[in-house]
C-alpha cells in the first residue's frame, strides 16, 4: 500500500484524522488525495511543516508564510 492509498484508507476509517502526505515523487496529483489533506513535496522546510500542522488544526494560515511559529 502506498501513501496515497493509506491516506484514503485513514480518511475512510477515521474521518476526523488530519492527514499530511509528504512525497518526493513529482507525479503525485492533488486530485488523487482525499479531501482536506495537505500535500508537502520533499524536501520540505520544517517551517512549512509547522504551517501545515497549524492549518490542519485551525490555528494558522492555509499557506506557509515567513512568520516564525510562536515559542
Amino acid at each position: 500500500m502506498d501513501g496515497v492509498r493509506l491516506a484514503h484508507h485513514v480518511r475512510h476509517r477515521w474521518p476526523p484524522v488530519k492527514i499530511i502526505v509528504a512525497s518526493g515523487l513529482i507525479d503525485t496529483l492533488l486530485a488523487d488525495l482525499p479531501t482536506d489533506t495537505v500535500f508537502m513535496p520533499k524536501p520540505y522546510e520544517s517551517l512549512k511543516l509547522w504551517h501545515a500542522l497549524a492549518h490542519l488544526t485551525d490555528q494558522g494560515p492555509a499557506n506557509p508564510s515567513t512568520q516564525r511559529p510562536a515559542a
